[in-house]
């Protein structure tokens, strides 16, 4: 039988091959120490817990964008992290996690031959999710310093431009871009009818100060974000999207034909989440002890060139030095030292490999020592 060519289209993803083959080698008793991880160690916070216990007996169906207590209170969160005083329930939309909002998000705008602008280095699905919305994705690199380009993406915007993807802090770089960068692209986009996607779903884990997306974008901005990195909620599946109403009601429709409502005890978690800052505090602050110590460790192998990330938790890291091709690099990585990094290519950077520091600090300091280990036989 003959599939969809739209899935004919579709690339596998080089991150979920290599921990596919890293649980593999775990299947054959080797101790693998995987950083390719896009989620925290951390285990669901005690005060979620509790509170989703006390819902377990609940089952029904709830409204397909969310409860209606969960929309006003993330309203009133985003009203106080993005001062949008107009926002209200109505123009946020609860999804199963924040890549479920990006995928939503992509179906609702796009018409065929639409064109979507990401910036690259960048995470494989915005790709994958404008291939299966119709659309075509238009790359522009960053800057040698992962800073937004905007006289770069100006000069790809064509009339079939719907919309910019902008993810900071950045996944893989942990970068988070610049104020003159977004203030430069904000004045080219001027009153250009293209949207832009802001994923924010690392804002939360930011160690340098920024100020919030919608400073320099208000009109035409749409926020995608969840609770996996802030509370690590990863596998509850959470996340959100604020919009205009226009498009919030075509994704609330477009979701009461796929999944519907989130699930309750998910929605639940999102409740308690809200009202549990302390969770993300700790989370933090674990996280940025690490930054500094794989920052130091890295730092004493020569010839790898990197720079130590302002958000978010991976280092990406410049191997070009010490090696001509990423992926061998990686599968050599894993073979002999059972390491798992991620290579540049799956983020279209041949030449980088991305390092999850979102592991207990034991593995964490084993992985770095094999790290070094293989490197010095190279």
């Amino acid at each position: 039988m003959n599939l969809a060519k739209r899935i004919g289209h579709l690339k596998e993803s080089e991150t979920l091959q290599l921990n596919a083959e890293a649980q593999r080698l775990r299947s054959l008793g080797r101790k693998v120490i995987n950083l390719t991880a896009g989620e925290l160690d951390f285990k669901t916070p005690v005060a979620v817990q509790r509170v989703v216990s006390r819902h377990l007996a609940e089952n029904k169906y709830t409204p397909v964008a969310g409860l209606d207590r969960l929309r006003g209170l993330i309203a009133a969160y985003v009203r106080k992290e993005y001062a949008l005083s107009g926002l209200t329930a109505d123009g946020v939309a609860v999804t199963a996690g924040a890549k479920q909002g990006l995928a939503e998000i992509f179906q609702v705008l796009l018409n065929p031959g639409d064109e979507v602008i990401i910036p690259v280095p960048a995470w494989a699905s915005y790709e994958q999710q404008v291939v299966l919305a119709g659309g075509k994705a238009k790359f522009v690199k960053l800057r040698t310093n992962f800073d937004l380009d905007p006289k770069a993406i100006a000069a790809v915007i064509t009339p079939k431009t719907k919309a910019v993807v902008i993810n900071s802090p950045h996944n893989p770089t942990g970068r988070i871009f610049s104020h003159s960068s977004l203030a430069e692209l904000a004045g080219l986009l001027g009153k250009k009818d293209i949207r832009v996607i802001a994923d924010e779903i690392y804002r939360p884990l930011s160690y340098v100060s920024s100020s919030p997306i919608t400073k320099y974008f208000k009109k035409n901005l749409i926020i995608i974000s969840g609770f996996s990195k802030s509370h690590a909620l990863t596998g509850w599946r959470v996340g959100y999207v604020v919009a205009d109403r226009q498009i919030i009601s075509a994704l609330e429709k477009l979701q009461s034909h796929t999944s519907g409502n989130v699930s309750l005890p998910s929605q639940y978690a999102a409740l308690a989440a809200l009202a549990d800052p302390a969770a993300t505090k700790k989370i933090f602050g674990s996280l940025g002890r690490r930054r500094l110590f794989v920052a130091k460790e890295l730092a004493k192998i020569p010839k790898l060139v990197f720079t130590i990330p302002d958000g978010a938790f991976y280092f990406f890291i410049d191997i070009s030095k010490v090696a001509s091709d990423s992926t061998e690099f990686c599968r050599r990585l894993l073979r002999q030292e059972l390491v798992a990094l991620v290579p540049g290519e799956a983020f279209r950077a041949p030449g980088f490999v991305r390092l999850s520091f979102a592991a207990p600090s034991a593995q964490l300091r084993a992985g770095i020592e094999r790290f070094k280990k293989f490197i010095a036989k190279l």
